[in-house]
C-alpha cells in the first residue's frame, strides 16, 4: 500500500493548497484597494511551493503535487497581478532544516540552516525574483530530472526512500 493514506493526502492538499488560496486570494482584494501612484507598488506576496514540486516522487506524491499547484498558481498569478501593482514570488526551496526534516530518517541534499535559505529569499524577494530556487545543486539535479526522458527517470526516482507515514 502507498505510504500516504487517502485521509494524510487530503490533509496534505488542504494545508499546502487550500491554505494558500485562502490566504492568497483575500490579501490580493486587500491590496487592490490600495490606491495606486503608478510607481509604488501595491503589496507584494510570497508563495512557498518547493523543489519537490517540479517531479512527483514516489516518496512523497502527495507533497510533491500540492507544491506544484501552488508553484504553477503563483506563476499565473504574478502576470495577473502585475497588471493591478502587486509582486508574486514563488520560493521553491530544497531541504531546510526544521521540525519537518529533523524527522526525515534519509539523506537530504544539500540541507540548509534556516537562516541562511531565509537571508537568500529576503535578498530575492527583495529583488522580485520571479521563482527564488535554491540551492542552486539541487534546483540544477530538479532540472535535469525534468528534461530527462521520464522512463529514465522513473528508474532513477523509483530507488528514492519514502517518507515515513504519519498514519496508516
Amino acid at each position: 500500500p502507498p505510504s500516504e493514506s487517502q485521509s494524510q493526502v487530503e490533509r496534505i492538499l488542504a494545508v499546502n493548497v487550500a491554505g494558500v488560496v485562502n490566504t492568497v486570494f483575500p490579501a490580493i482584494t486587500e491590496m487592490r484597494k490600495i490606491p495606486r501612484d503608478g510607481v509604488t507598488p501595491r503589496g507584494q506576496i510570497a508563495i512557498m511551493s518547493s523543489l519537490a514540486g517540479f517531479r512527483g516522487l514516489p516518496g512523497a506524491p502527495a507533497y510533491g503535487a500540492s507544491k506544484a499547484c501552488v508553484r504553477s498558481l503563483g506563476e499565473g498569478l504574478r502576470g495577473l497581478c502585475a497588471r493591478h501593482g502587486i509582486r508574486v514570488n514563488v520560493i521553491c526551496p530544497g531541504f531546510v532544516e526544521s521540525p519537518m526534516t529533523d524527522i526525515n530518517p534519509y539523506p537530504m541534499p544539500f540541507l540548509m540552516p534556516a537562516d541562511k535559505a531565509a537571508r537568500i529569499i529576503a535578498r530575492r524577494l527583495a529583488k522580485d525574483r520571479a521563482r527564488i530556487a535554491f540551492p542552486w545543486r539541487l534546483w540544477a539535479i530538479v532540472w535535469l530530472l525534468n528534461v530527462l526522458p521520464v522512463g529514465l527517470t522513473d528508474r532513477l526516482v523509483a530507488r528514492m526512500p519514502e517518507k515515513p507515514a504519519a498514519e496508516r
